[in-house]
């Protein structure tokens, strides 16, 4: 009896640590605030601050765009049909180390048509971003926007979370 008090014992204390989560470190927090600043942008300057001018982008429509300048202008352009935009962070992890680090999250996205339609652009997407750290601060040096696509129909699932 006593030995099964002491495994009893022994399971509660290995399942209570088990869900323990550690604290992001310094470095994962600070690609967090990163990551929650871009979704709450409303300007390119606002979600493009901590990228790196070597940056590569794969957004959603097809190709790449590479350097900051390009980023810039294509992220621009996207922006001129939208106002308003209201992103929720429905998951965000990232992880780092004292030089490289990563995030990934699942976002849901709504914006007004810079027309005053409301809501004209409303969607779940993933995004993983990679960042390296120069001279004391997190650079975003690839960002990848997905969304997940139903395969019986070929086409991009919308609402996916």
């Amino acid at each position: 009896m006593k030995r099964a008090g002491s495994l009893s014992l022994l399971f509660c204390i290995m399942s209570s640590s088990a869900s323990v989560v550690a604290a992001p470190t310094a470095d994962e927090s600070a690609i967090i605030k990163i990551e929650r600043d871009m979704a709450a942008g409303q300007t390119v300057d606002a979600v493009m601050g901590s990228w790196d001018k070597d940056a590569v982008w794969y957004d959603i429509s097809p190709g790449e765009v590479v350097g900051l300048d390009a980023i810039r202008k294509d992220f621009a352009e996207q922006l001129k049909a939208v106002k308003n935009i209201r992103v929720t962070i429905l998951r965000l992890k990232a992880e780092a180390d004292n030089k490289i680090g990563y995030a990934y999250s699942t976002l849901h996205l709504l914006a007004d048509g810079s027309d005053g339609k409301p809501n004209l652009v409303d969607f779940v997407f993933r995004q993983t971003d990679t960042y390296h750290k120069r001279h004391g601060n997190w650079l975003l040096t690839h960002q990848q926007i997905s969304l997940p696509v139903d395969l019986r129909s070929g086409k991009a699932v919308f609402d996916s979370k």
